[in-house]
């Protein structure tokens, strides 16, 4: 791994029947890294020091059960696929078949297994994709707007790493 920041680019187009515009970002986990910020500004601008569009609050997966329903809907099929993963993991590890709950799993911080399970389901789905801390849509776009997007992984003690994420 080179560092820890990457460079995005997005148009914007609408997409929702409501004609409103939204940029899906989505990116692999980096080792060591324990959440992402995301800076936005639109192409051709210079470069500014601007607070990350995710707030002050690094882009990690949720650590609340009534933040997991709001990403992924109890029931759906993200839902079950998470609930199976995990039941099955947790047979594999003390013998019995378990139907885990995912919103309970995330409250109580998941295991790596659990971490890799949805890790490996982000990479195929935007749901999972939010639930793994991976993904992030950016909802405050103009439609046709031409973006640049800096990515930049925040490792332990909150500190953000300059050099590209690879």
């Amino acid at each position: 791994m080179e560092g820890e920041a990457a460079l995005l680019q997005a148009t914007s187009g609408e997409v929702a029947k409501d004609g409103s515009t939204y940029v899906v970002l989505r990116w692999e986990a980096v080792d060591d890294v324990i959440g992402y910020n995301l800076y936005r500004r639109v192409a051709g601008a210079p470069p500014r020091r601007r607070a990350p569009i995710n707030g002050r609050t690094p882009i990690t997966p949720p650590t609340t059960g009534r933040r997991f329903r709001e990403i992924v809907e109890d029931g759906s099929p993200e839902w079950l696929a998470l609930a199976h993963g995990f039941g099955t993991l947790a047979s594999e590890t003390k013998g019995l078949a378990l139907h885990a709950n995912p919103a309970e799993r995330f409250e109580q911080g998941l295991t790596p297994e659990e971490m890799r399970l949805v890790r490996a389901g982000a990479q195929a789905n935007l749901a999972m994709g939010r639930a793994a801390g991976l993904a992030y849509i950016d909802r405050a776009v103009k439609a046709d707007e031409h973006y640049l997007y800096e990515l930049r992984g925040v490792r332990n003690g909150q500190r953000e790493q300059s050099r590209a994420l690879a």
